[in-house]
């Protein structure tokens, strides 16, 4: 059963390719999310993995999740798929931090390299799309640039995948788990960053920036760091003309409005704003009841986190979901004081929890869960590196 799981982390990035493939109304994605959640709570269960630290976390994720009962009376498929994708939470407080933080050498080297053969995929399809030598999968046209999917459903997938590796590859050059020379890491981090850039999101470039600084503030050796960082930029500027031009346009209705040549506030953010003031003003219209227990919708359409349980669970399912993220921080700040070595990924994990949290709805993506919140909890697990 644990080689079961080690080996379903290296498949996942190939299984999510076929999405739009069915057998009887299910995708690969929904065949595997089965076995995986089968697997893996019987495994949890046997190992007896949940320990009292997590029950805060699990219950108020829960309770923030309490408008899938009643979605149950009026869309039962749509609640069980709620219901389904939000039993992956759990188990992204306990899964890679057992892995990981386990004294089982093999285990630990099996998984990261498997994390990083996964995110070596992913990142090349987006690469090979980028300089045309495959055919583009486009989403949409933004401003002039082609963002493509690779072979995924969504950008968001492609992006979550290339975070993978950045953080395998971090957490493997800090323990030392995996001897990978000077070459072998710069060249996988030039590929990560290339893969990533081609996906044109603005996400993943705010994720980047956060993560050079975050580097540079928890790293003893800075200038190693520094200069490391400006070498793969001069890499990535050799590899693809016209850098800082296609981040300028990825921003360029951000731009615009600095500048005062956009008055549309609604436009901002891939025309998030104009979204968010929708749900919200429905929000404000209705009943104070349904304000209060919510619409009992899992509406990830409203490309924030924070709205998406306002309208499933209403400001009962909000609370919760705002003293979930305050546990995050108070654990952050908690291994800040210890120095735990591995505080870059503490503070990076939760960085992307909370961007993410207002830019996309990483609670309906059950992998993400399983990714960010393993690393984030393996980091403030983690006591002494060799």
């Amino acid at each position: 059963m644990e080689g079961a799981l080690i080996f379903a982390f290296l498949i996942k990035p190939l299984i999510d390719t076929g999405w739009d493939f069915k057998i009887i109304g299910l995708s690969l994605i929904d065949f595997y999310s089965i076995f995986f959640l089968v697997i893996s709570y019987s495994f949890v269960f046997k190992k007896r993995l949940f320990a009292p630290r997590n029950k805060s976390y699990i219950g108020l994720w829960a309770f923030a999740h309490l408008g899938l009962i009643f979605l149950f009376l009026t869309s039962p498929f749509s609640a069980f798929e709620g219901v389904m994708r939000a039993l992956f939470f759990p188990l992204g407080l306990v899964l890679l931090p057992y892995f990981l933080g386990t004294n089982n050498h093999n285990n630990q080297s099996k998984i990261l390299k498997y994390l990083l053969i996964g995110s070596v995929f992913a990142a090349a399809i987006s690469i090979l799309q980028g300089v045309g030598i495959i055919n583009e999968v486009t989403a949409r046209q933004t401003k002039g640039l082609e963002r493509a999917n690779g072979f995924y459903h969504d950008i968001v997938t492609v992006r979550i995948y290339i975070v993978q590796g950045l953080l395998a590859l971090y957490f493997a050059y800090r323990t030392k788990i995996l001897k990978l020379s000077k070459l072998t890491l710069a060249a996988l981090l030039f590929i990560f960053l290339a893969g990533g850039f081609f996906t044109y999101s603005k996400a993943f470039i705010g994720i980047i920036a956060m993560g050079v600084l975050m580097f540079l503030f928890t790293e003893k050796n800075k200038i190693k760091g520094l200069l490391f960082i400006l070498l793969t930029g001069f890499c990535l500027l050799m590899f693809k003309e016209g850098l800082v031009e296609d981040i300028s346009q990825v921003f360029v209705k951000e731009i615009n409005y600095s500048e005062g040549n956009l008055e549309d506030e609604g436009q901002l953010f891939s025309g998030r704003g104009m979204l968010w003031k929708n749900y919200w003003d429905n929000f404000n219209e209705t009943d104070s009841f349904t304000q209060f227990l919510g619409f009992n919708k899992n509406d990830g359409r409203t490309h924030n986190e924070f709205l998406r349980i306002l309208i499933l669970s209403g400001l009962l399912g909000l609370i919760a979901y705002l003293l979930l993220y305050i546990n995050l921080i108070g654990s952050a700040i908690k291994s800040l004081f210890q120095k735990r070595p591995l505080i870059f990924l503490t503070g990076w994990c939760l960085g992307m929890l909370i961007l993410d949290g207002i830019s996309v709805v990483w609670g309906l993506y059950p992998y993400y869960m399983i990714l960010i919140l393993g690393f984030f909890f393996i980091s403030v697990q983690y006591k002494e590196i060799d």
